[in-house]
């Protein structure tokens, strides 16, 4: 994304020799990230076959007829802005791809792969700062994961900064739970919005949780997402 002529002042940075500008915004910017998603939003908000988080754009067809099409409009937009794809970073017309730590395939929904095998070498935490990491990236799948909030709720507590840090056994039972429950999650599949929903509730004194799911085309009853909150003590 280019930097107008008048703000790049603002980059500056002095070398050894020189000072120097930027022309184009670099990583690592303030306000760059919500400044290029307002950029993309506004380019491609109006066609419903893409989806864009940042710099990842996915384009989702029904055909390959239609997909050609789709992407020859997404390409065009790009040119026209003088934005720039790098091609060993894309990936045309398959039935499987990896996106945001995730693998979409047809209607189905899956924690991609290689984040399994990290969540199987992952160590227990030694401090606040590793268990804030791994509470992290396990929120991140929680809609795979049946009663989330409650399987976490003995390591959640610890995370608290007035929480004395001791890492005891049923710590390590909830993390080992956890674990678990992430390198067996569920393949989801994707919502049809032109089918009913199906809520499966429950909830309990101090959590409540809810499965949504649909039936697929075999009539069988596939989870969408799994919700799950911790209650509060009031």
């Amino acid at each position: 994304m280019l930097v107008l002529p008048h703000a790049r002042k603002y980059t500056a940075f002095r070398t050894h020799k020189e000072l120097l500008q930027w022309c184009v915004a670099p990583m690592g910017m303030a306000g760059m990230p919500g400044i290029w998603s307002r950029l993309m939003r506004s380019l491609f908000d109006k066609f419903p076959f893409v989806v864009v988080y940042l710099d990842d754009i996915c384009v989702y067809s029904k055909t390959m007829d239609e997909h050609v099409e789709h992407v020859r409009v997404v390409l065009e937009v790009l040119c026209n802005e003088k934005l720039y794809a790098r091609l060993d970073k894309c990936v045309f017309g398959v039935d499987k791809v990896n996106i945001l730590g995730h693998t979409i395939s047809g209607d189905r929904l899956q924690v991609n792969s290689s984040k399994v095998r990290a969540i199987e070498e992952w160590a227990a935490p030694t401090n606040r700062k590793e268990l804030l990491s791994f509470l992290g990236m396990a929120g991140y799948y929680r809609k795979f994961i049946a009663n989330y909030a409650k399987l976490i709720l003995p390591i959640s507590e610890l995370a608290k900064d007035k929480v004395p840090w001791e890492w005891m056994d049923q710590h390590n039972k909830a993390f080992l739970v956890v674990k678990a429950a992430l390198q067996q999650a569920p393949v989801l599949q994707l919502p049809d919005f032109d089918q009913p929903f199906i809520i499966t509730t429950d909830a309990s004194g101090y959590c409540c949780g809810a499965v949504l799911s649909q039936l697929d085309a075999n009539e069988e009853d596939r989870p969408v997402a799994f919700l799950s909150k911790k209650l509060s003590e009031t």
